[in-house]
């Protein structure tokens, strides 16, 4: 009888076999593998991260815009709680792979060990079940055939039975001890195949959460760092180029801010404490004056909120009146810069002596004037002449086409008009009084040049303001008129123009005296013909040649510039207020010289003016404050004492470069050894 493969038991045996192992497989093998390489990916990303904020750390920053200071603080302060909250991940994302491997280690046991019973149960049952009929019937036939063959076909058959039932029953007895130890293992330090399932959920999430290394970012950056930092970081921008640089603000997404606390807690805190939260931007530093209510203890704070150390100790800032200052003049204060302060005169001017204040870091400026006043009290004093006071400012407006534009500039032309809009200005202030309005047309725009005087204010949000409101009027009568913007730069503030040098702007003064002979060569050491001639070649001819725009002088800006700083006035402005065409000629034997200033900006009231040691200085000019008479009077006077200072000043370095005392006087004044 031949054997058919199909009809042996082992066959079933074999089926059991590969199912146990399939179900081995996908029950154990599969899910941990997912999750062990989930893991892998998410923990690359975390060891990315933490390599960038390592990275920040030494190299100070993570993109250029960081590189200021402040920012740096801020970033070291996020990392630190970035890498904390990451080291916490970290760990407990291992403690779910773990859990997972273990589980998956206690259910391959299990598994194992259930095979190998079913193993055993189906290998001896299914041999001896075999065995038994085919003895069976073996002895059947052999009863109608010969009793020989019988003995021998059941002897085989109980041969091959016996061989099947001692393999299965060793193969399952094996997989029920390697089951059992397996089991034992997972059992002892496992948490079973929930385990599994959890962190395969848990790893799928957490990998997806928003997170940029920025890897790339600081391998660009670790140029400047050290060879091992650098080391460092060059495998993680490998891994992680696809990453985009974090932003600066982004660091509140890794580490979230602090909420800073409110009103008498707030005040409560220490300076640290203060500092922690303002690095951490949980506190503005700009907002310390209000939040604190103590302005000293602000500015203090500040400065340790920047965290440079030595580099501010030269910086003052205690006794000092901030009260002044905050709301008025600067923001995000650090202190303050002494910057030294002398006199030049007193001058004799329009029959009074005054003192000329300079505040400067030029080395002969204050001496060179002083000199100038000498000479021009000692030949009788100077006189000046106010010729305009109105400050100005000129919006743009728009229109639909050029004839729109025209027919404005036509309306603007008529004086009923006029009085429409002085009425709208003037409704929004007591001092300011509109004088003038004049348009300047380019195509379908046109700037309104207002002007108005503004008491002993220097004018600019006084007029803003009116101006505003005379726009409303003026788009009542042309409601398809667009303000473009209130400046359009035709008013102009400190920019070089050539319309505040012809048409004038703030206070247009003249100065003027007469030097004798003597005091010409006694006090300025040169002659009258040396400095005529001079001046021509010079304030004349050589700013003709250079193009120059109010610029006919040998150094008005240097005296402008010195009285304002010292002064309280606004320094940017002494760009137009520099503006000045000297003139010297023969006067008989003696030198008549003059300034000629047309846009001097000037105030004894409000911004700067009102500092103590500015009010100081005004005062020492007898010009402090609003007149309580004559309002605007005393910056009237102030601009014409700008003019006689700039006069002195005009008059002694001309004289210096015409007797070629010039760099030796330097030498003496500016050039003093540092110790």
């Amino acid at each position: 009888m031949k054997l058919k493969l199909s009809r042996v038991p082992l066959s079933r045996i074999s089926w059991t076999i590969m199912l146990i192992c399939a179900c081995e497989f996908m029950f154990w093998f599969a899910p941990v593998a997912y999750a062990t390489s989930d893991v892998a990916v998410t923990q690359q990303d975390r060891v990315g991260a933490m390599a960038f904020y390592e990275g920040s750390l030494q190299l100070g920053a993570t993109d250029i815009a960081m590189r200021i200071q402040g920012q740096r603080q801020l970033l070291e302060y996020s990392a630190n709680a970035a890498r904390e909250q990451l080291r916490e991940e970290f760990e407990a994302q291992n403690a779910h792979a773990n859990s997972a491997r273990k589980g998956g280690v206690s259910l391959l046991g299990g598994l194992m060990i259930a095979g190998g019973a079913l193993l055993m149960s189906a290998g001896r049952g299914s041999g001896l079940a075999a065995a038994r009929d085919r003895s069976g019937g073996g002895d059947a036939a052999s009863h109608q055939r010969n009793g020989g063959e019988k003995r021998a076909k059941k002897a085989s058959l109980r041969d091959t039975a016996r061989s099947v039932d001692v393999a299965a029953t060793a193969v399952g007895a094996g997989a029920v001890v390697a089951g059992a130890a397996v089991f034992a293992v997972g059992a002892r330090r496992g948490l079973g195949a929930s385990t599994l399932r959890a962190v395969s959920s848990v790893t799928r999430s957490f990998s997806t959460k928003p997170m940029a290394p920025a890897a790339e970012a600081v391998q660009r950056s670790s140029s400047s760092s050290s060879a091992a930092g650098k080391n460092k970081l060059d495998t993680s921008a490998a891994e992680h180029a696809r990453y985009e640089l974090v932003p600066p603000e982004s660091a509140a997404r890794v580490a979230p801010q602090r909420d800073a606390p409110k009103g008498e807690a707030l005040r409560a805190l220490d300076d640290a404490a203060l500092v922690e939260l303002i690095r951490a931007g949980s506190l503005p530093p700009h907002s310390l004056e209000a939040v604190l209510g103590d302005n000293l203890r602000a500015v203090r704070v500040r400065r340790e909120s920047l965290g440079v150390g030595a580099a501010l100790e030269q910086l003052p800032f205690e006794h000092y009146d901030y009260e002044q200052v905050v709301g008025a003049c600067a923001e995000n204060v650090l202190g303050y810069v002494p910057v030294p302060v002398g006199v030049a005169g007193p001058v004799l001017m329009d029959g009074r002596m005054v003192h000329i204040p300079m505040a400067t870091t030029e080395g002969c400026l204050i001496a060179s004037t002083h000199r100038g006043c000498k000479a021009i009290t000692e030949s009788g004093g100077a006189t000046s002449v106010l010729l305009r006071d109105g400050m100005t400012r000129a919006p743009a407006v728009r229109l639909p086409s050029a004839a729109r534009a025209g027919a404005m500039v036509h309306w603007l032309q008529r004086a009923e008009n006029i009085a429409s809009l002085r009425a709208a200005f003037e409704s929004t202030t007591r001092f300011g009084k509109l004088l003038d309005v004049k348009p300047h047309i380019a195509g379908r725009t046109v700037y309104v040049r207002f002007l108005a005087s503004t008491g002993d204010a220097m004018g600019m949000n006084m007029i803003s303001k009116g101006v505003e409101k005379a726009l409303d009027a003026l788009q009542e009568a042309f409601d398809d008129a667009e303000i473009m913007a209130l400046s359009g730069n035709v008013c102009t503030d400190k920019k070089p123009s050539a319309i505040n040098w012809v048409n004038g702007r703030g206070k247009s003064v003249v100065a003027e005296c007469v030097i004798t002979k003597d005091v010409v060569r006694r006090v300025l050491k040169t002659t009258v013909d040396d400095l005529v001639e001079l001046n021509v070649s010079k304030n004349l001819v050589g700013s003709a040649v250079a193009g120059s725009v109010g610029g006919f002088n040998a150094h008005a800006s240097n005296i402008v510039t010195a009285v304002y700083l010292a002064t309280g006035q606004d320094p940017a402005q002494n760009v137009e207020s520099s503006n000045c065409i000297t003139l010297m000629e023969r006067d008989g034997e003696d030198l008549r010289v003059s300034v000629t200033m047309p846009s001097i900006e000037c105030a004894t009231v409000g911004g700067g003016t009102q500092l103590k040691p500015q009010a100081a200085a005004l005062k020492l000019m007898n010009c402090q404050g609003a007149s309580q008479d004559e309002p605007g009077s005393n910056a009237r006077a102030f601009a014409r004492s700008v003019a006689v200072a700039t006069l002195a000043g005009e008059l002694s370095l001309m004289s210096a470069l015409a007797s070629g005392a010039l760099v030796k006087s330097h030498m003496a004044l500016n050039r003093k050894a540092s110790k």
